[in-house]
């Protein structure tokens, strides 16, 4: 999976589907914790208001202000998984891509 963030936005979210009422949950099994720090993870229900209906799981990410100009590429690995088994069923990459404006014109070319 691949994410492509403004260079000039300190924060991105990364959604991935998720029905907690199964007993597995995504976790984060890595990312670059000297540059990028993990703000929040919470579950958003959908609005069709049944009980078991599944949803998405948010992580919000903050990249550390020193890293920001120079931040271009990382990595971000979560596991889908019931907390207790210790193995996950899924596992899931994201590749976030930070962009600039100048590298938005490029690509439009």
């Amino acid at each position: 999976m691949k994410v492509t963030v403004a260079a000039n936005k300190p924060r991105f979210i990364i959604t991935l589907p998720s029905n907690p009422s199964t007993g597995y949950t995504w976790v984060v099994t890595h990312y670059d914790n000297l540059k990028l720090r993990l703000i929040s993870s919470k579950f958003q229900v959908t609005k069709t208001g049944l009980v078991g209906a599944p949803g998405k799981m948010n992580f919000v990410f903050a990249r550390i202000p020193k890293y920001m100009p120079t931040l271009r590429h990382t990595q971000i690995s979560f596991a889908y998984l019931r907390p207790w088994e210790h193995q996950s069923v899924k596992t899931q990459d994201v590749e976030v891509f930070f962009m600039t404006s100048s590298d938005a014109s490029l690509k439009g070319r």
